[in-house]
């Protein structure tokens, strides 16, 4: 009778073993995993960063750009009021020409009629 209870703890020793040993290869293996698998996430977390990184210093370049290409876009506009000025200021400079033309041609043909018409009554009498 012995032999059978002793044979029944060694049987419940041995599966307690077998028992023992697959939980802790298992939980080993889970941990390998685990780890691969937090890697694999600071991997993937590195690459997200690093294309934060670049998003930022692309979106830097943008505002850098943004900001030249403003100031530029004043220095054009200031230039254009500019033209916008010497071509009214031309015109009418070129308006005063034209008028005082006019001007100096009406007086001509006055005093040419006015030397005609004296130089006809002067022979004409």
């Amino acid at each position: 009778m012995t032999l059978p209870s002793m044979q029944r703890n060694l049987l419940g020793l041995t599966l307690l073993i077998v028992i023992g040993l697959t939980v802790f290869l298992l939980s080993r293996k889970l941990t390998l995993e685990a780890r691969k698998r937090d890697s694999l996430l600071l991997d993937m977390i590195a690459n997200i960063s690093g294309s934060l990184d670049r998003l930022d210093g692309g979106l830097n370049d943008i505002v850098s750009q943004t900001g030249t290409a403003r100031n530029r876009l004043r220095h054009l506009i200031v230039l254009h009021r500019e033209n916008l000025l010497v071509c009214a200021l031309l015109g009418e400079k070129q308006r005063h020409r034209r008028m005082s033309g006019e001007e100096k041609t009406t007086k001509v043909r006055r005093v040419v009629q006015s030397s005609i018409t004296g130089s006809k009554d002067s022979y004409g009498t």
